[in-house]
């Protein structure tokens, strides 16, 4: 029989922001204190963080500076503001913006002892039922 002092148990949490809203309010602004207190929680507590990164849903700024970011859907009609995954995965300002949030957080939270990783979103599975072309 195993001994119960030589049992490791690892506690983790998949702390996903679905919305760049909080973190990247507006344009070239940054703001990461909110999270802080939550990771910081987290490590306290022996919780060990995977950080999901946060282009899932796209701030409203970004629809309205460039509104060609929406995805065009095959009845010919654009999506809009206020829906997740409703962007051009591939268009140039999606995947701009999408970089400089990520590269941000990335240096904010590096050396964070808590974040043992970090989830890039998956693909939209619905970008085929659009009308988009690989942005160049």
């Amino acid at each position: 029989m195993r001994s119960r002092k030589n049992l490791t148990i690892y506690c983790m949490v998949l702390l996903t922001i679905t919305s760049t809203c909080p973190a990247n309010a507006w344009d070239g602004h940054f703001e990461f204190a909110w999270m802080d207190r939550i990771i910081d929680k987290m490590h306290k507590a022996g919780i060990k963080v995977i950080f999901g990164t946060p282009m899932y849903a796209i701030p409203a700024w970004l629809g309205v500076k460039h509104p060609e970011i929406f995805v065009e859907r095959v009845d010919g009609s654009k999506s809009s503001f206020g829906s997740r995954q409703n962007f051009n995965l591939t268009n140039a300002a999606y995947l701009f913006y999408s970089e400089r949030i990520i590269r941000k957080m990335m240096e904010h939270y590096a050396k964070h002892p808590a974040i043992i990783g970090y989830k890039v979103d998956k693909p939209n599975p619905y970008n085929h039922f659009t009308k988009n072309k690989i942005s160049k």
